[in-house]
């Protein structure tokens, strides 16, 4: 590409080229697994008669995207075991890892697998994170400096896709097939994704950087290729398992007791993960590379804790509605049908006009100053919530719940996203956005985990709609802090901020 090319804005006729059409697509795939275990799997769990408390403690199922970062050098310092690829080889361990997880989900009964079910749900996560960053990875090497708006926006939009299928296309499923046949067909479609990734193109742009600040990629190490090898497999090692025992533990209790017991055993394969991790991580300091949290305080000076700070709560509101979304529309009559049609179909457009809108804003008055209205927004939108729990079935109302609520997390997505891409050194893009995406996760997992119980005292003290009142108007005292913390951060600007804003 000539120099003159980098500088004008990219033709209509990128959208047709193959990289692009290949990061859509896995766009889509990366987006699916989400939903299956929060949302959807959510909604499936109260259905068969599963607590809320329970429920909300699958939230910590999600904590493999919190640590996400721990692993992330792994793909950039090693070729995948075996297939001598680069992040095109880890996206296909990990679309693997999500079939086998996918599918043996689907052969459990809740009411008796659960806990079988939250270490397939803890495996799903920890695939889904991998591929996460190994597709973020791999757009950020194949695109042109001029290429990157365009790759970024096409995977925002594949990725709501692939929630909207897992989400509002599993519940319309579900109200004509049982909930095993609709996990199965889902994991189908996400181990297809194996197909795009040996599509993807291996070839790497190469960009003005010294020798110290790249890392070549090293053939993967025997301990390596045997973790991957071990955790990539232990899903199928469950189906086997529970398909050939399950005559035998269905009639034997107790030796069905022993062999769960066993099975949970193989949580070991994370730790082994961190482990690998923390092993990469040194490698990757010996090297000459500085520490996450060094950086920061270089990069952002006395200001770097508060800047993590505000990473950390700023989205808390609207992250605990995603888990209890589904359930609680259920408790107040409203149908699948009518869950997938409004709160999905019709949230997905709001949202998507909630993000262009957040992005037009953004450009036309800058960026902390609309990240401010949309802080705002979301825990006024929270409010629309309460009101539909004390309205209760309102069909009608409920297009404007779901509308008001996604249209502020649409313009919350936006601007948060460009705040914490702002916030990236270029040279190590994919690292800093995984640790911070990650940092956004970490606080509101372990919340998401204890508000089962905040929502059974609701219920017990208020009622059913009562309770779902109170919960939702709680959750938009969660944005206070952020908005404090975001103020002292706009007071506080360095000129690189500042520059931000018209």
């Amino acid at each position: 590409m000539s120099d003159k090319s980098r500088t004008e804005a990219p033709k209509l006729s990128i959208y047709w080229d193959r990289r692009i059409l290949a990061i859509t697509a896995l766009g889509v795939i990366s987006g699916l697994p989400w939903s299956l275990t929060h949302s959807t799997l959510g909604y499936w769990l109260t259905t068969e008669g599963i607590s809320m408390k329970t429920v909300g403690l699958f939230a910590l199922t999600s904590l493999p995207y919190a640590f996400k970062f721990l692993w992330a050098p792994l793909f950039d310092l090693f070729q995948a075991p075996l297939l001598k690829r680069g992040r095109s080889g880890w996206m296909i361990y990990s679309q693997i890892g999500l079939l086998g997880s996918l599918i043996a989900m689907s052969m459990l009964n809740p009411n008796r697998d659960v806990e079988l079910i939250a270490l397939l749900a803890l495996l799903t996560s920890f695939f889904s994170a991998s591929q996460d960053i190994a597709v973020d990875g791999w757009r950020v090497d194949v695109l042109e400096d001029d290429e990157q708006g365009v790759g970024a926006s096409v995977a925002t939009l594949g990725y709501r896709i692939g929630m909207f299928i897992s989400s509002a296309g599993a519940l319309l499923m579900s109200a004509y097939l049982p909930w095993r046949w609709v996990y199965l067909s889902l994991a189908v479609l996400v181990g297809a994704g194996t197909f795009v990734s040996l599509y993807t193109s291996t070839k790497r742009v190469q960009r003005e950087r010294s020798e110290a600040e790249v890392f070549p990629m090293r053939p993967a190490p025997r301990w390596l290729m045997l973790c991957t090898t071990l955790i990539t497999l232990s899903p199928f090692i469950l189906v086997m398992l529970r398909s050939s025992l399950s005559t035998i533990l269905d009639l034997d209790r107790e030796l069905m007791t022993s062999i769960t017991k066993g099975v949970k055993q193989s949580a070991a394969f994370l730790i082994i993960v961190v482990i690998i991790a923390l092993l990469a991580g040194g490698y990757h300091r010996r090297k000459g590379k500085p520490s996450l949290i060094s950086e920061a305080r270089e990069r952002w000076g006395d200001r770097w804790l508060i800047i993590l700070l505000f990473v950390c709560v700023f989205r808390l509101g609207d992250h605990l509605l995603g888990l209890f979304l589904f359930p609680s529309l259920s408790e107040l009559g409203f149908t699948a049908i009518e869950i997938a049609t409004v709160a999905k179909s019709w949230g997905l457009i709001a949202t998507i006009i909630g993000t262009l809108l957040g992005g037009w804003l953004v450009y036309r008055v800058g960026l902390m100053k609309v990240m401010v209205v949309a802080g705002i927004a979301q825990a006024l939108s929270n409010l629309t919530l309460s009101a539909q729990s004390l309205i209760g079935h309102s069909v009608s109302f409920l297009y404007v719940s779901i509308g008001v609520q996604d249209l502020a997390l649409g313009m919350v997505n936006a601007t948060f996203v460009a705040y914490i891409s702002s916030l990236c050194d270029r040279k190590y893009a994919a690292t800093h956005f995984a640790f911070l995406s990650a940092l956004s996760s970490v606080l509101k997992t372990f919340i998401q985990a204890g508000s089962g119980w905040a929502v059974e005292w609701s219920k017990a003290s208020y009622g059913v709609q009562g309770g779902w009142a109170l919960y939702f108007a709680l959750t938009s005292l969660l944005a206070p802090p952020g908005l404090i913390l975001l103020m002292i951060l706009m007071r506080t600007r360095s000129p690189q901020e500042r520059s931000l804003d018209h």
